[in-house]
């Protein structure tokens, strides 16, 4: 088995429209790719499409795919293996949407517009401002009920009483066609987060997280 690096982040709080920054550590793990071969299918991409106010997006993809939409997604740098969330503005909106930004290469101090984006956090409040629009490529949204997406995405990974989560990434490892993450689920390889108020049942977040196909722990 490789001894690969493990990305892992270290702070998620935000602030102001600045990328914070997070840690690296390194364990025996399987390899995280962020892009696939050519010829090769992801049988869990569509899970993070998603359509962000007009634009359709397909996790992991670039800073630059969403700036040269109208967004504003900060300034700042990554080094090598790491990641770190920054808050995005549309058009000068006074709603943002949050993104987990990965420099993948080996080089340190890469400036945000040459980094990926591996995931989104979006809330009602974002969608309810006028012009704002979020859906995944499943038909997901805010406003939806936690029973749509049991119906389908079928029983939840985790769930407390204000959020269920999904891991998809074992599908494509086992091969057994299932939608839930059950057994070995390498952490950070992709997540799926739907939240809700206490006494609720009404979406009013959403989280995606997908670093791209993790290939098998026993790759020589």
């Amino acid at each position: 088995m490789k001894k690969k690096l493990l990305i892992t982040i270290a702070a998620l709080s935000l602030l102001g429209n600045q990328i914070v920054f997070a840690e690296s550590s390194t364990e025996d793990t399987a390899e995280i790719r962020t892009e696939t071969v050519e010829g090769e299918t992801d049988p869990v991409s569509h899970i993070y499409t998603f359509t962000l106010n007009d634009n359709t997006y397909t996790l992991p993809c670039k800073v630059t795919d969403f700036t040269q939409n109208g967004w504003d997604l900060g300034s700042g740098t990554l080094d090598s293996s790491t990641y770190a969330r920054t808050i995005g503005y549309y058009k000068g909106g006074s709603e943002y949407v949050s993104f987990e930004v990965l420099n993948d290469t080996e080089e340190n101090g890469v400036d945000l517009a040459d980094l990926k984006v591996v995931a989104v956090n979006v809330t009602q409040s974002f969608v309810d401002a006028e012009g704002n629009n979020f859906e995944t490529a499943d038909g997901i949204h805010l406003g939806m009920t936690i029973d749509e997406i049991r119906e389908l995405y079928g029983e939840p990974f985790s769930e407390n009483s204000s959020y269920i989560s999904y891991h998809f990434q074992e599908r494509y490892e086992t091969g057994d066609g299932g939608m839930r993450g059950l057994g070995d689920v390498y952490a950070g390889e992709d997540s799926f987060y739907a939240y809700w108020k206490d006494g609720s049942d009404i979406v009013e977040r959403i989280d995606l997280q997908y670093f791209g196909i993790a290939e098998s722990e026993d790759a020589e």
